[in-house]
């Protein structure tokens, strides 16, 4: 190219500006087989015999399979407390970040506490792992009226810190206060900047109470493509599930708001029932991490698979966590 022509063509892109951008493109695919996709197509059914409204596959950072009983792929859908799990990332990016500790006191934030001789004992560790000793909290923070940070902060404590595991909405709502204090900065916000917006991720909705506060616990919705980003983020984090996935005695089957399948331990279900302890899945692999929700909303995350499964659906009865991931991987 001559130079003349070099000098007009940057005198066009000058006057122009630069190109405009193009739409996100799809998720680039994985070549599955014939007997994997039959394997997925099963699941599917399965699925979508139990109430499941969509399903999606990451396999190696590419889409292996998707299928949509209701809607499609722009469609969100409420995980309720499948948002759980993005806490613990937030927890595990601000700690890098050098803002604050594991261990430390939430006193040291949420001044109501420290004249409380248990409450003063409670570290951030334990509203992650839900062992804060608060009471579950779903009555007193059901609905979006008045301040839910006020509320759960006000909660008494039930158990000793440390000694049981309790699954609710509390000790989220109350480390959801401890974000928005210690960071000056809304807790979604702080989530968004730091974990979704470099992976590129995007919520379609999130609900909030009457004071502006987040719902913590349940209150995020997005498209299962848009949540297999978050699964591959912890499959590529490999250090932040190092630190997510630290089950503790109470319940060795929870981590940091992840759920583990290396050690028996109790889930809901389970402690509602007084079933003894066992692996939650016990034919999927034991590396397997897992957030769900109400109405068996899943992400799956199997780090030896390099695989990450959206499960998303309405409430249907009969649902097996072992039933579908056998199908699954039954190639």
């Amino acid at each position: 190219m001559s130079a003349a022509l070099r000098l007009v063509l940057l005198v066009l892109l000058a006057v122009l500006g630069p190109a405009p951008s193009r739409a996100a493109e799809p998720p680039i695919p994985f070549a599955a087989t014939a007997q994997e996709r039959q394997a997925y197509e099963k699941a599917a059914a399965y699925s979508a015999e139990h109430g499941g409204v969509a399903l999606a596959i990451l396999r190696g950072g590419r889409l292996a399979f998707e299928a949509y009983a209701r809607g499609d792929a722009n469609t969100p859908h409420q995980l309720h407390s499948g948002t759980k799990s993005f806490w613990c990332a937030a927890a595990a990016t601000a700690v890098a970040d050098g803002l604050f500790t594991l261990d430390e006191p939430v006193a040291a934030t949420i001044e109501e506490w420290k004249d409380d001789p248990r409450k003063a004992l409670v570290p951030v560790r334990q509203l992650l792992d839900f062992t804060s000793g608060l009471p579950a909290g779903v009555r007193q923070l059901r609905g979006a009226s008045g301040d839910n940070f006020a509320k759960a902060i006000a909660l008494e404590l039930e158990h000793e810190p440390g000694s049981t595991f309790v699954y609710g909405p509390s000790h989220l709502t109350v480390f959801g206060a401890f974000l928005k204090r210690r960071l000056n900065e809304d807790p979604v916000a702080f989530l968004e900047r730091r974990v979704f917006g470099p992976i590129g991720l995007s919520v379609a909705s999130w609900r909030r109470d009457a004071a502006g506060n987040p719902t913590m616990a349940a209150g995020a919705a997005l498209t299962a493509r848009e949540w297999l980003k978050f699964g591959q983020y912890l499959l590529d984090s490999p250090d932040i599930v190092a630190r997510c996935a630290q089950g503790g005695a109470a319940n060795p089957a929870y981590g940091l708001t992840l759920w583990l399948n290396d050690q028996p331990g109790l889930s809901p279900r389970d402690t509602r029932k007084g079933k003894p302890p066992a692996r939650l899945v016990p034919n999927a692999p034991r590396d397997m991490v897992v957030a769900g929700g109400a109405g068996n909303q899943r992400l799956y995350v199997l780090p030896s698979h390099g695989m990450v499964i959206v499960r998303l659906a309405g409430r249907g009865a009969g649902w097996k966590d072992d039933a579908f991931l056998k199908l699954v991987l039954e190639p």
